[in-house]
C-alpha cells in the first residue's frame, strides 16, 4: 500500500512540475504575446469608441456607451454572408484579427518548447501523458487570459463612459452592428458574448495543438486560419467559428441562426475527444523526433 501511496505521489509531483514549467516558460517568458493582445483590444476599443461617439452625436443618442456595448462589438462577427461586400470589409478583420492572434499565441509554445529545456523535463517526469495533460492545461487557461485582458481593456474603457452599466443602446447596436438588442438581457449577452465564444476558443486551442503534434505549428495554424476564413460563408452548427460570432447566435436571427446549447455541447465533445485522441496516440508516438 505505501509503495501504491509513493508512486501516486510521485506522478502528481511529476506531473505539477509539468505544469510548473509550462506557466513559466510559455506564459510568463511569453509576457510580449500578451502585451500585443493587449495593445490589439485597446485599439479595438478605441475603433469602437470612436465610431459609437460619432453615431451617438449624429443620431442624438442619449445613452451612454456601455460595458454590454463595447463586449457586443468585441465579438459581433458578421451576419451570414448574402455578398455584402461592405459588411464583409466592415466587420471580419476585426473578428479575424482577435481570433488569429489567439491561434499565433496558442500555437508558438508547445513545440518549441521540446527543443529546448522541454525535453529535459520531459525526460524527469518519464510521462509523455502528464505532457500532453499539462500542454491542455496550458492551452486552457492561456485562451482565458486571452479573454481576460479584453474584458478588462473593456472595463477600463467603460469606467470612462459613466461607469460598469450592462445595459446596452438598442440604437447604437442596431446602427452600427445591425443587432436588435431587444431579444438579449445581460444573461443572454454573458454567454453568447463571453462564455460561449470562450469555451468555442479552447475548443479550437486544443485541436490546433493535436494538429501540430502530429504535424508541426504551421500546418495546424493554417488549419485553423482555414476554418475561419471559411467561417464568414457558411452559417452551420457544425461549423464551430459560427459560435465566435454573436450576429450568427439564434438569439439574434431565430431558427437560421446557432444554437448556444447545440454550441456548448459540440465544443465541449469536441475538447474531450481531442484530449483522450492525444493521451492515446501520443503514449506510442515518438515525441523526442519533435
Amino acid at each position: 500500500m505505501n509503495n501504491i501511496k509513493f508512486g501516486d505521489e510521485k506522478k502528481k509531483g511529476s506531473f505539477f512540475l509539468q505544469i510548473k514549467h509550462d506557466f513559466y516558460k510559455g506564459t510568463i517568458e511569453g509576457w510580449k504575446r500578451y502585451a500585443i493582445a493587449l495593445c490589439i483590444f485597446v485599439f479595438l476599443c478605441f475603433v469602437f469608441q470612436i465610431r459609437a461617439e460619432k453615431i451617438i452625436q449624429f443620431n442624438k443618442i442619449s445613452k451612454e456607451i456601455s460595458f454590454s456595448d463595447f463586449i457586443l462589438f468585441m465579438f459581433r462577427g458578421m451576419n451570414v454572408f448574402d455578398g455584402n461586400a461592405v459588411e464583409l470589409q466592415d466587420k471580419l478583420p476585426q473578428w479575424f484579427l482577435v481570433n488569429i492572434y489567439l491561434s499565433i499565441i496558442i500555437g508558438y509554445f508547445p513545440l518549441k518548447d521540446l527543443s529546448e529545456s522541454g525535453i529535459q523535463v520531459l525526460i524527469r517526469t518519464k510521462s509523455r501523458v502528464s505532457w500532453w495533460l499539462s500542454k491542455c492545461l496550458w492551452v486552457t487557461y492561456n485562451v482565458l487570459i486571452y479573454y481576460a485582458i479584453s474584458i478588462i481593456v473593456i472595463t477600463v474603457f467603460s469606467l470612462f463612459h459613466g461607469g460598469l452599466s450592462l445595459e446596452p443602446s438598442k440604437e447604437l447596436n442596431l446602427i452600427l452592428s445591425n443587432l436588435d438588442i431587444s431579444k438579449f438581457n445581460f444573461k443572454g449577452i454573458l454567454i453568447v458574448g463571453i462564455i460561449l465564444p470562450v469555451i468555442t476558443s479552447i475548443t479550437f486551442s486544443l485541436i490546433q495543438l493535436l494538429i501540430s503534434l502530429f504535424t508541426n505549428s504551421i500546418i495546424s495554424n493554417m488549419f485553423i486560419i482555414t476554418v475561419l476564413t471559411l467561417t464568414p460563408f457558411y452559417c452551420n452548427s457544425f461549423f464551430i467559428g459560427n459560435y465566435l460570432m454573436i450576429l450568427r447566435s439564434n438569439l439574434n436571427i431565430g431558427d437560421s441562426g446557432v444554437s448556444i446549447v447545440y454550441g456548448i455541447v459540440i465544443c465541449v465533445v469536441l475538447s474531450i475527444a481531442t484530449i483522450f485522441i492525444g493521451a492515446n496516440k501520443i503514449k506510442r508516438y515518438d515525441i523526442l523526433e519533435k
